[in-house]
């Protein structure tokens, strides 16, 4: 191993679901933000200014890092919080439109979900790249990162720095507590939603509110996906799972929306093998696919606002690194990660303090904290006024309501688990079987190479006797090969 390997050592161990249990502090999102912002556009503008760390792509409808952050800086939306059995084309159709005035640092911490696991998966991308150009010698630890720019070795110092601070326990506390607080508000919106519409009864939406607040339940909403641990392919397919449908219908509108046609012609190639055409033809019907396994889903149309409910408030450090201004002027800087102590928090401290209050009271409190847009309210102006009677029906009428399924929340909540570790067991198969794969191509190369370097060798001797023998036998008259001379003199 080079001498420069030793001096790249590998990254703290990530942070884990046990670690964030554990933790009873949590950063405030006018900490976290900044960072996640700040750090993704300064790996972004670094990428472009060389050729050494790779490409992030310039696909709009590929969730990389460059994408996701222009898609908060845009005011866009990532995927619905609600479970996929609420999902509609029509709600996606919705959710493609809708967009926020909010400036990017004032949105809510649950919107920096996504971007926070591409982050991890750049830093291990960064890592594992430095560690490939220094092991085979195409860069030392003293070059220049891109001109101007700071050295590899200084690079692999910040990156430690920013791994410390995103799988810092306090980190992952407030971003997942924050993700289980978007679920049940998404959730709750949608009880709201089905009373206006007239297919669910006041009381019912009552009952429903008050369990998605209980402790037995929302300690069992998803919250943040503990990635950290994988590598940066496997997080990279989990994003892509995520925003697949998302960004397909959003794709879809936008091409028919400038009169291009939504699905590629097909064209006659020729196909080395019958499996690389079937993974050429499944790429072309792509997002023809995506919007049939929506249509296929027969649930209730909603739509969805996102609001935070932060904790403890603590002052942003001057270690902050400063947003790129818009003209230009001022370059981001990399940014030293925060040392003061985070804010107590606890994560089932609301869900426990509503728990034993009455219902009305219940209601009030979490409209307080978790309303906003037409049913905002605050706790001196009753639930009564935005939840009204169901206007009567005439007679003959179809009295039926649909209440909302607890039951199917929860098996929604063990389906989308059980799928992303399904999702990870087969990625990771998958890499295994990549490497199987190219191992055994070495193995054959080598062999191959082995063969032939005998059978050069084995000409080389031969030529040489045929040209002994020729020699050998020249006195007779005849210059020619061995074999011939031997005949001759028979």
């Amino acid at each position: 191993m080079p001498p420069s390997m030793l001096l790249v050592p590998a990254f703290a161990p990530p942070l884990t679901e046990e670690a964030v249990k554990k933790c009873n502090k949590a950063f405030s999102a006018e900490v976290i933000i900044p960072h996640l912002l700040s750090l993704s556009h300064y790996f972004i503008e670094m990428t472009d200014k060389t050729n050494i760390l790779g490409n992030l792509g310039q696909d709009p409808y590929c969730p990389t890092l460059r994408t996701l952050h222009e898609r908060l800086a845009n005011g866009q939306y990532g995927p619905s919080l609600l479970e996929p059995t609420f999902l509609t084309l029509e709600h996606l159709k919705t959710r493609v439109k809708q967009r926020t005035d909010i400036h990017a640092v004032e949105r809510p911490l649950a919107d920096f979900e996504d971007l926070y696991y591409a982050l991890i998966a750049r830093l291990q991308d960064l890592h594992d790249l430095i560690k490939i150009r220094l092991k085979s010698g195409f860069s030392q630890l003293t070059d220049l990162v891109y001109e101007g720019g700071i050295t590899i070795a200084a690079l692999h110092t910040d990156l430690e720095k920013y791994w410390l601070f995103l799988n810092n326990a306090a980190c992952g506390k407030a971003l997942d507590d924050a993700i289980r607080r978007a679920r049940a508000k998404a959730t709750r919106d949608e009880v709201l939603r089905q009373v206006q519409a007239n297919e669910l009864s006041r009381q019912e939406a009552n009952e429903t509110i008050k369990k998605i607040y209980e402790p037995s339940f929302y300690d069992g909403i998803l919250g943040m996906v503990f990635v950290n641990g994988h590598n940066a392919a496997l997080i990279a397919g989990v994003l892509n799972v995520r925003y697949k449908d998302l960004l397909a219908v959003e794709k879809r509108m936008a091409l028919k929306k400038k009169g291009l046609p939504t699905s590629k012609p097909k064209k006659k190639v020729k196909f080395a093998s019958e499996h690389e055409k079937n993974n050429q033809q499944e790429v072309v019907n792509q997002c023809a696919m995506a919007e049939e396994h929506i249509e296929s889903q027969q649930v209730t149309d909603c739509t969805e606002r996102f609001t935070e409910l932060t904790v403890a408030d603590e002052p942003t450090p001057n270690e902050l690194i400063r947003l790129k201004d818009p003209n230009g002027k001022d370059a981001v800087q990399p940014f030293t990660p925060i040392v003061s102590e985070p804010a107590n928090y606890t994560t089932t401290e609301l869900a426990n303090n509503l728990a034993n209050q009455p219902v009305t009271e219940v209601i009030n409190r979490i409209a307080d904290h978790f309303a906003s847009g037409p049913i905002k309210q605050t706790t001196s102006q009753p639930i009564d006024q935005f939840i009204t009677e169901p206007a009567p029906k005439p007679p003959g009428a179809a009295t039926d309501n649909h209440p909302l399924d607890m039951a199917a929340i929860e098996a929604g909540i063990h389906h989308e688990r059980a799928q992303q570790e399904a999702l990870y067991n087969h990625l990771q198969w998958e890499m295994r079987f990549q490497r199987v794969n190219e191992y055994r191509n070495y193995l054959r190369n080598q062999a191959s190479r082995g063969l032939l370097d005998n059978y050069k060798v084995k000409r080389r001797s031969s030529g040489n006797l045929r040209r002994d023998r020729g020699a050998q036998c020249s006195w007779g008259g005849y210059h020619g090969r061995g074999e011939d001379v031997e005949m001759a003199m028979d």
